[in-house]
């Protein structure tokens, strides 16, 4: 969907109209919050080229066949005041035409600017064998640039085609070869992620090492993380490493390094977690959060009692709701007004639940009754420290790695208020960098009287004491600076809490610490000034923990959603904006299999007040209720991360060696970064590979459903049959000197429809083709 808004922004791509109707949607959305998405960020641009064109005296574009129209717009108006523009591209390598991009944009370059293309005529990376292969299949696609192109590089090896009945002979072959030929650098490509999350099993249980570069590994994907996570914690109920990673998913992070600064490294975790939530507001929305901690990692601890198999273990994980734990009313706080702010309304003893439904059908306004009723279980939702320390550092440079410190700045409040400051300055034996004077005014001379880090740090320390370090934008910088300084002796014992991370779940605008206190009014004294921002820090802290107060209090009772729902239906339908929004989140939680707040409602009804059809059809009708109470497989829920866990699973003697083997299993599969990674098997897609090369490359799926794909095989849809040809032609050339190609007759129980591809660069002929009964032998490309 996203992809057609693209094109249709970049295009003028005609929608159908559900589409328009989403589009308009999706754009109210993004103003509402003052938000952009990729394709704006270009549109937007556009307009401000004009005012940064004379910035720069030389443009120089990579990558120009992958630039859309209105991104050459942009560039052209970037280039107008020098007209210096230099452009390198491929017309034969644009296969990004979903983000608008069209290799025809080097010849509108052409004529735009007069000018003749300078032509690389020499591949310095392939041999000479698969080139001159990877260049016939360009041979049917039309010309933009006569261009002669050769590589002169020999190889002890032809092209190869491999030929399979379906995709496990295909990866059996694969595995096969892999282990009578080891290749440290060899990659798999192909076109779609689910054949390679396929490949993926098929690899990780075979014990080879591989890495979805690019991609998502098992562990990044969010449902296969979170299962992963749970498992460690069935395998190891006490490990307190087991426990902590569990809740680095479930828990947001701004509140988790609250949680991590409190645990007591004497107490077990969950003992640890009990006293915190003790401690805390009962009805803050964190605290039950908490709770729910607790109570599923119990329950995770049980679950070898009631499950003896694996797959039935990661069914039961996955019937909960999965990821971090959410309320619907936090995550909306900035569309809810405070319950605080709401005329009292008078409550009795009625439960809460049925107070609302009953509010709704005496007209008493069931939404004026909730604000009331989250204002009585909203008293003492303050969470703020009692005490802690702000401090801020300024530096050589911005380097965490290299950076020296030459200022520190702290200040200690106790009940809201400043107690105590420290302020030093510090020399790091190395030069202040101009920028860095620029920022604080410090220059090398300044700091040249005064003591190392090492001198004034001891004092620093004793100065926090056992308070919490508090520093905005820490947790990237100053922590880390702090730690590599002072070493793991100088921080043991310290707990930090970055309050950048609690501003950004508060609000979606900027976050620097100069633009948050300019918003709360507060006077930032001398900014970039260790112990001035040291100051202002303690009074965002305040004004931060104020809102987050005032954020707790809109959301407390979110379990009572389904009953305000029912409430809301029964006024009728004329909603107040903030009515309808609860009422739309409400309501199908009213309607889903959770619920019994219908079921209330019928019981308590009398004959003059709607009936419960009526009810249910104004909450969304009986088919929805149908839909959202019918119970679900986790296969269907999760179908993609359910596959490719089952891919994994072994039926070995117990459940615990079970899961030692599928956690031994995903810990083949990594994907760090945009690197391909030597000694572990690369899967990437074919368009994610531009830029890269490898020794040895497999090409899967070298069949018209899958390149170029169903819909453009079937129906001849030439514009995208020539882009998938220049996609095969980037896989291709990116092996220097071996590359194989296969083919399967039937992938995931479909026909593949036979491999035009292979057909027009002479690897297969229009009998072999169609034989679809025993698995070919290799072809080679003989010369």
């Amino acid at each position: 969907m996203l992809n057609r808004f693209g094109r249709h922004r970049f295009q003028q791509y005609p929608l159908t109209p559900d589409e328009a109707r989403v589009y308009r949607e999706y754009q109210a959305w993004l103003a509402h919050r003052n938000m952009v998405d990729f394709d704006d960020l270009i549109v937007k641009a556009e307009k401000l080229a004009d005012r940064v064109a004379e910035r720069w005296d030389y443009l120089l574009v990579d990558e120009f066949q992958d630039v859309n129209a209105v991104q050459y717009d942009l560039l052209k108006r970037l280039a107008a005041p020098h007209a210096n523009f230099f452009a390198v591209g491929d017309d034969e390598q644009s296969i990004f035409a979903w983000t608008g991009a069209d290799p025809y944009v080097l010849e509108r370059f052409r004529r735009d600017y007069d000018v003749e293309p300078i032509i690389l005529d020499k591949n310095c990376r392939c041999s000479r064998q698969i080139f001159e292969t990877a260049r016939r299949v360009l041979a049917q696609n039309p010309r933009l640039f006569q261009k002669q192109l050769t590589a002169d590089t020999e190889s002890p090896y032809d092209v190869a085609v491999q030929s399979f009945r379906n995709e496990h002979d295909e990866a059996t072959w694969l595995i096969a070869d892999l282990r009578t030929d080891p290749d440290p650098d060899a990659a798999i490509l192909y076109r779609k992620h689910r054949l390679g999350e396929y490949l993926e099993g098929r690899l990780l249980r075979a014990g080879i090492p591989c890495r979805l570069a690019r991609g998502r590994s098992l562990i990044e994907d969010t449902v296969i993380g979170y299962v992963i996570a749970a498992l460690r914690v069935v395998r190891m109920p006490d490990d307190a490493g087991a426990l902590q990673a569990f809740a680095r998913i479930v828990l947001s992070p701004h509140f988790l390094q609250e949680v991590e600064a409190a645990l007591d490294e004497t107490t077990p975790f969950l003992s640890s977690i009990r006293a915190l939530a003790q401690r805390r507001p009962g009805q803050h929305p964190d605290t039950k959060k908490l709770w729910r901690l607790v109570y599923q990692a119990e329950n995770l601890r049980a679950l070898p009692r009631a499950h003896g198999t694996l797959p039935a273990v990661i069914d039961e994980i996955l019937s909960q709701a999965v990821g971090p734990y959410r309320n619907k009313l936090e995550e909306r706080h900035d569309e809810l007004s405070d319950p605080a702010d709401w005329p009292e309304a008078e409550i009795d003893d009625t439960p809460p639940g049925p107070a609302l439904i009953k509010a709704g059908i005496h007209g008493r306004g069931a939404l004026t009754v909730f604000k009331a009723l989250q204002r009585a279980h909203a008293r003492d939702l303050d969470t703020a420290l009692a005490r802690y320390v702000t401090f801020d550092f300024e530096t050589t440079d911005n380097d965490v790695e290299t950076c020296g410190v030459v200022e520190i700045g702290a200040a200690r409040v106790i009940d809201g208020e400043i107690a105590d400051r420290f302020h030093t300055m510090v020399n790091p034996y190395k030069p202040i960098s101009p920028r860095a004077t620029e920022v604080h005014g410090y220059t090398d001379a300044d700091v040249a009287p005064a003591p190392p880090f090492a001198e004034v740090f001891p004092r620093f320390r004793a100065f926090v004491g056992n308070d919490v370090l508090i520093a905005h934008n820490g947790q990237h910088f100053d922590i880390p600076v702090m730690k590599r300084l002072a070493g793991e002796d100088g921080v043991k014992g310290l707990a930090f809490y970055d309050t950048l991370l609690l501003a950004r779940s508060l609000s979606r605008d900027r976050a620097t610490q100069e633009d948050i206190a300019h918003r709360f009014g507060i006077d930032c004294g001398r900014a970039h000034h260790a112990l001035d921002d040291a100051v202002t820090l303690a009074q965002v802290y305040r004004e931060l923990e104020k809102q987050r107060t005032a954020r707790a209090r809109k959301a407390v009772l979110a379990d009572l959603l389904d009953y305000l729902a029912v409430g809301l239906a029964l006024e009728g339908e004329n909603r107040i904006p903030e009515a309808q929004l609860v009422f739309d989140i409400g309501r199908f939680r009213a309607l889903g299999p959770y619920s019994d707040a219908l079921e209330f409602y019928g019981a308590f009804r009398t004959p003059d007040m709607p009936t419960l059809d009526h009810v249910i059809e104004r909450l969304g009708g009986h088919k929805l209720l149908a839909q959202l109470r019918a119970q679900r497989d986790p296969a269907q829920r999760y179908a993609s991360a359910v596959a490719r866990l089952r891919a994994l699973v072994d039926e070995k003697p117990s459940l615990a060696d079970n899961i030692d083997a599928l956690l031994e299993r995903v810990a083949l599969s990594k994907s760090d970064d945009a690197e391909p990674a030597h000694s572990r098997i690369n899967l990437l897609t074919l368009h994610s590979t531009k830029g890269l090369e490898f020794s040895r490359v497999y090409i899967v799926g070298v069949e018209d459903f899958e390149i170029p794909g169903y819909q453009p095989a079937t129906n001849h849809i030439q514009d995208e049959i020539e882009e998938a040809r220049r996609l095969l032609y980037v896989g291709m050339t990116r092996a220097r000197q071996r590359l194989t190609l296969t083919r399967v007759a039937q992938r995931f129980g479909r026909e593949t429809g036979g491999s035009t591809f292979l057909e027009e660069m002479g690897l297969l002929t229009r009998g072999q083709i169609s034989d679809k009964d025993i698995a070919l032998p290799v072809l080679n490309v003989k010369e």
